[in-house]
């Protein structure tokens, strides 16, 4: 939308020439919105989630305009023509324990459910109100990650005295991992590869039987980066 406004300077003395007319032309446009983790969500830490709570908040100036809609992709297609209408989120308070906890509902859910095959999700919004020019459109790029593997025992210092070894379990935060391993013993390598999808891939069961026993470990998902490689010394 725009607005033109139309200014004389015009003089009480007759001797004296009214000014020049000018027009200032101005254009009523939506402020862009912004895009945010939710207060309860660290990013260090949601960077490994299998999904990211995010906030999107319209311009504070247009708080007024109640008619303000904001619109969403998350393929990176654009937000004016292809986007989902956002649900604000809101702030909700239940008893846990015995303890008020606050949590926020309706955010938008980032994830393997949203990202490409690498993980990421391309995040764009744009903001709309009847009879003014839509906001400039904000893009954002989110990954979410698998978790860091796990090792059980993970203590380094855990020896193994015995013929029948130590049961070594391999694990992660994030659900629905295949995780795969390259194991290096003492009488055999030195160091271990990195492992990758072809690699032994981890069923459940893992035996370390000879002291100085170098395990690496690596999870991958769908839609997901892929974790970071984790190593184990059994002494």
């Amino acid at each position: 939308m725009t607005v033109t406004v139309s200014s004389e300077a015009r003089s009480l003395d007759a001797e004296v020439t009214n000014s020049d007319m000018f027009s200032y032309t101005f254009v009523v446009q939506v402020g862009s919105p912004s895009v945010s983790l939710a207060p309860n969500v660290s990013l260090g830490a949601a960077y490994y989630y299998t999904s990211l709570e995010i906030l999107l908040l319209g311009d504070a100036s247009l708080n007024p305009f109640s008619s303000t809609s904001i619109y969403f992709t998350t393929n990176g297609t654009d937000p004016s023509t292809n986007g989902v209408l956002y649900v604000p989120a809101y702030w909700i308070t239940r008893l846990v324990n015995g303890i008020n906890v606050s949590e926020y509902r309706n955010a938008l859910m980032l994830g393997n459910t949203t990202a490409d095959a690498f993980g990421n999700s391309s995040l764009k919004v744009i903001a709309k109100r009847p009879g003014a020019v839509d906001s400039s459109v904000t893009s954002t790029f989110f990954m979410t990650k698998v978790a860091p593997i796990q090792f059980t025992p993970g203590n380094v210092s855990v020896h193994v005295t015995n013929a029948q070894g130590i049961e070594v379990l391999i694990g992660t935060a994030t659900p629905d991992v295949e995780m795969f391993y390259t194991i290096c013993r003492p009488s055999q390598c030195q160091v271990p590869e990195n492992p990758t999808e072809n690699s032994t891939r981890y069923s459940g069961h893992l035996t370390v039987n000879e002291t100085g026993t170098r395990v690496r470990a690596i999870g991958f998902k769908q839609n997901l980066a892929t974790s970071a490689v984790t190593e184990i010394t059994y002494n």
